[in-house]
């Protein structure tokens, strides 16, 4: 063999066609000795390095990963060798079954991508979707054995650097497309119903997810609900659930519905069962939650459904719970937004954004006396001690069975109708419940919305009903004069000294207060107190005093002295002290 021979291409052609290893290190061997008697050895291995390194890439790109039934055909392996019995590495076992990523999924609205890896197990695939950061963590990544994925802190490296590399190699072959973390609208769409956005937080909420869809025979349903919607509440009900989308659309504030009644057995959880059937399954494992749960359950499940109504059934059950404040609960729900955190990595974490109302059912009166303005703005009390549905378990067992056709047809509908028309209606309801109903602004948009909807419900899918009036909802408008803070916590002061009189005494036996002002006819017109006193009582009745001193000054209830402080050192029968001159005012006592 000649110089120029030994160095041709074919040559080595020749070498790295021998696929046994032991036969191809003899011919490499036997080539290398006639370098040497050539007196060619530098040029014949600088193009044996060459030719090695292109053939180790061809041998790495052409390690196709192969299993049964695989979903992705044709995923390169890189380096590792991966079948159905495990992914391995120059004979080290990574991993004891397949494991392959199979979609790759860029948020729409974080920016954020997540995974979904398919692992073969007993002769099965399985699926989960994943944090990109989780599987780039060795540390991260040991957490997805939860899932049924074998890995322990010991492979968890290897599992690592395996999936990054599969990844960047097969970059065209797997998918990659946009997703969405929430239900509801996304910008013109309305998740699910666009069919195209894919929900890349399947797995957190995988059954209330799977339970937004159509299933059964509308015929079946509308047939029963039409019947039961002969009972206005029913109807009022049901408008909740279709307001709910329009929230967001229209610039209104989430709101919560408590349909309360001291009645056992009035069919209040069915009634609620049946208004969340048009949008999917109504009960337990899909949109029929109980409300013995943490507040980070209802902020997590609100940003998901987004647009869609939270139910959640019997609400009396928080009264009881240590961890959960129900007037906290309820303004952060009717906030529409959480409040901000950092991440374990100090990063400031994208904060869940709600738009719905929430429906709940209750044996009581969710708005109390002592509750502030904020609270009776962003509640609807919808009393009713009457049998909404008498044949309860026939219904049910009929709606778990056929759901989920009326939310596809009403989003249709409004989108076709548009928003703009749909906010002026609105509007127009809004101003009558304020100029004639003495309705806050706010809670007139909230109930406004209901009557709305009902009314679009009514026009592309239950039509022939009698349409809901205001005559319908008068009676859950909150009068904006009697739920002003400082009025009421005026009434509750007044009712609280009258019970406590002997604290205004010379001789209180140690309970000292301060005094009564007394008029010439002998009538108590007002009160000297200590304002340690005065802060107390009122905040036993959440209340607090320098949030309403100003509006208590405005009517005149208390006083400047000369020095223009509405509080003055002073002695009362020898006590000496801060005291706050309170007068009684009778015409704001009118309810009393």
């Amino acid at each position: 063999m000649t110089k120029e021979e030994l160095l041709k291409k074919e040559t080595f052609i020749t070498l790295f066609s021998i696929d046994n290893e032991l036969d191809r290190t003899e011919k490499e061997n036997e080539f290398i000795q006639i370098a040497r008697d050539l007196k060619c050895m530098r040029e014949f291995n600088n193009l044996l390095k060459v030719w090695k390194k292109e053939m180790s890439k061809k041998v790495v790109m052409d390690n196709e990963i192969t299993a049964p039934n695989i979903p992705i055909s044709g995923l390169d392996g890189g380096s590792f060798n991966c079948n159905e019995k495990g992914i391995m590495k120059k004979g080290e076992i990574i991993c004891s079954h397949l494991l392959i990523p199979t979609y790759i999924y860029r948020n729409k609205k974080t920016g954020e991508e997540k995974v979904q890896l398919s692992f073969y197990k007993k002769r099965k695939w399985f699926n989960c979707i994943v944090d990109k950061y989780t599987i780039s963590s060795a540390y991260k990544i040991v957490s997805l054995s939860r899932r049924g994925i074998e890995i322990t802190s010991e492979n968890a490296r290897g599992i690592v650097t395996y999936l990054s590399e599969v990844i960047n190699i097969n970059a065209d072959l797997i998918p990659y497309g946009d997703s969405v973390s929430e239900l509801g609208w996304d910008d013109d769409d309305f998740i699910p119903y666009n069919g195209v956005s894919v929900l890349d937080s399947v797995d957190d909420f995988k059954l209330v997810f799977e339970s937004v869809k159509c299933n059964g025979n509308f015929d079946d349903w509308y047939k029963l609900v039409k019947k039961l919607r002969e009972n206005k509440y029913i109807q009022i009900i049901m408008a909740v659930t279709f307001a709910s989308p329009l929230l967001e659309k229209i610039s209104v504030m989430p709101y919560i519905v408590n349909l309360w009644s001291s009645m056992s057995g009035s069919g209040k959880t069915v009634a609620c069962m049946v208004a969340m059937s048009s949008w999917g399954y109504p009960a337990n494992g899909g949109l029929h939650f109980s409300t013995n749960n943490t507040k980070n359950f209802y902020i997590k499940m609100a940003g998901f459904l987004k647009n869609i109504t939270l139910f959640c059934d019997e609400l009396q059950v928080i009264k009881h719970s240590k961890e959960l404040k129900l007037d906290n609960l309820v303004m952060e729900l009717s906030n529409g937004k959480e409040r901000g955190r950092l991440s374990e990595n100090s990063e400031i974490k994208q904060a869940k954004i709600w738009y719905n109302n929430f429906l709940f059912t209750n044996n009581d009166k969710l708005a109390k006396e002592n509750s502030g303005e904020q609270t009776y703005n962003r509640i609807i009390d919808i009393e009713c001690n009457e049998i909404l549905i008498k044949n309860g378990k026939q219904v049910v067992e009929v709606i778990k069975k056929n759901y989920g056709f009326a939310g596809k047809k009403y989003i249709n509908y409004i989108v076709d109708i548009g928003f703009e028309k749909i906010s002026k209606k609105v509007d127009e309801y809004a101003k009558q419940l304020c100029d004639n109903y003495f309705a806050t602004e706010k809670q007139a948009l909230c109930i406004a919305t209901i009557l709305v909807a009902n009314k679009l419900s009514q026009e592309c899918i239950f039509q022939g009903e009698r349409q809901l009036t205001i005559d319908d909802v008068k009676d859950f408008v909150n009068d904006r004069d009697e739920i002003l803070t400082w009025k009421k916590a005026y009434q509750y002061i007044i009712d609280d000294f009258a019970e406590n009189k002997k604290c205004f005494e010379e001789d209180s036996n140690g309970k000292f207060w301060g005094r009564t002002i007394i008029g010439s006819d002998s009538e108590v017109y007002g009160y000297v107190v200590l304002k340690k006193n005065l802060v107390e009582e009122l905040e036993k009745g959440n209340f607090e005093f320098d949030s309403i001193k100003k509006d208590w000054y405005k009517v005149e209830i208390i006083q400047k002295n000369t020095q223009g402080k509405l509080c003055q050192h002073t002695s009362v029968y020898g006590q000496k002290g801060t005291y706050v001159t309170l007068f009684i005012k009778e015409e704001y006592l009118s309810n009393q």
